[in-house]
């Protein structure tokens, strides 16, 4: 059964590092990581979107006109998740979990997924 944005998650950018940007600052950089645990046989991944969405993030949900759902289907790119790799980003384009294939009860997606903000030099990963 097929669910969700699309047939995946919410579609967003990462914001956690706004919570820690008092604590650590400057804010040199930020990213975002993600390491499959277990997948689903057919796989797993993440979509993602590099141009800029002329758009307001908050505008993509699961109300969405053609004209956005259009630009999304058009735009979209994906990264394949591989047990043992870790995925990395920098949170700050558009992406949303992939429904990549059909899945039963006996299938499993766990990640440890986690971030990290580069202050002063030093990056400091939470999860």
């Amino acid at each position: 059964m097929k669910s969700g944005l699309m047939h995946g998650g919410s579609i967003h950018i990462d914001t956690p590092h706004l919570q820690h940007a008092p604590l650590l600052d400057p804010v040199d950089d930020v990213l975002a990581f993600t390491l499959p645990v277990s997948l689903p046989a057919g796989g797993g991944g993440m979509f993602y979107w590099t141009q800029k969405a002329s758009m307001d993030v908050s505008g993509f949900t699961s109300d969405m006109d053609n004209e956005k759902i259009q630009w999304l289907e058009t735009n979209k790119k994906q990264i394949d998740y591989r047990l043992g790799h870790i995925a990395l980003h920098d949170g700050k384009s558009l992406h949303q979990l992939a429904s990549l294939c059909e899945t039963s009860m006996e299938d499993w997606r766990i990640t440890l997924q986690g971030h990290g903000v580069l202050s002063d030099g030093l990056w400091h990963l939470y999860f």
